[in-house]
């Protein structure tokens, strides 16, 4: 993995830290910067702010479904797919999409639901 990817991972990381421990728009760039020991032009090299710092973790996530769940066959196995990959970051990540003021959690349910489902 490039130096660049292990940058991203470790930003990805803190921040999924930080929403366990405070809510989304209380979370700054430089606390993410903090938590994983880089300054805040490095992470702004990599994300414009942590609105697509969030699109691009739920991204990830979604192809992460795709993957791992290649055939679909209800609305509700899309559900659960998308839940249990929401479970197993231990996060609560999740909730925060509603309240970035930019996408909401339906949105991106939506959006992962029609991509699951033209799979199938």
């Amino acid at each position: 993995m490039s130096n660049s990817n292990l940058t991203k991972r470790a930003i990805q990381n803190a921040f999924l830290e930080l929403l366990n421990e405070k809510p989304f728009g209380k979370i700054t760039v430089k606390d993410i910067s903090e938590k994983c020991g880089i300054n805040q032009n490095t992470f702004y090299y990599h994300y414009q702010d942590t609105f697509t710092l969030l699109e691009e973790i739920f991204q990830l996530d979604f192809d992460q479904i795709v993957e791992q769940y290649p055939k679909l066959n209800s609305l509700e196995e899309c559900l659960d797919a998308i839940t249990l990959n929401a479970k197993k970051r231990n996060t609560r990540s999740c909730m925060y999409i509603g309240q970035t003021g930019k996408t909401s959690t339906w949105t991106y349910y939506g959006k992962c639901v029609n991509m699951l489902q033209r799979n199938t």
